[in-house]
Formats: structure tokens, C-alpha cells, sequence
């Protein structure tokens, strides 16, 4: 995809004792060889609590 273009629109967060889910909004924006690309969508991040502090689950990288 080239003139490729990801604007995160939104984060929603919900804390739990241990973790945090998080849903990102998102809009990404491109060209295909086809066709141009304008889609919007979400997607689950999880953060996990390693002592004092929250990190992104091991899978998400």
C-alpha cells in the first residue's frame, strides 16, 4: 500500500485489578494498485500490570 495513513481516532480504556483492555479506533487510509483504501475499524490491546506499572501484552509486538 503506498500514501499509507493510520490516524488512531479514539482509545477506550477499561481497568481491571491486573489488566487493562483497550479499544482502539482507528482510520487507515492508502492506495492499492486496484484501488484507493478509506477503512475504519477497532481493535483490543491489552496492557498487563508488571509491578508498579502497565505494559502491552508480549503478543500485541
Amino acid at each position: 500500500m503506498s500514501k499509507r495513513r493510520l490516524t488512531v481516532q479514539a482509545w477506550y480504556a477499561r481497568l481491571e485489578r491486573d489488566e487493562v483492555t483497550v479499544t482502539e479506533h482507528y482510520r487507515l487510509e492508502g492506495d492499492l494498485p486496484a484501488r484507493p483504501v478509506d477503512t475504519r475499524g477497532e481493535r483490543p490491546l491489552l496492557l498487563v500490570r508488571e509491578g508498579d506499572q502497565f505494559l502491552f501484552s508480549p503478543g500485541l509486538m
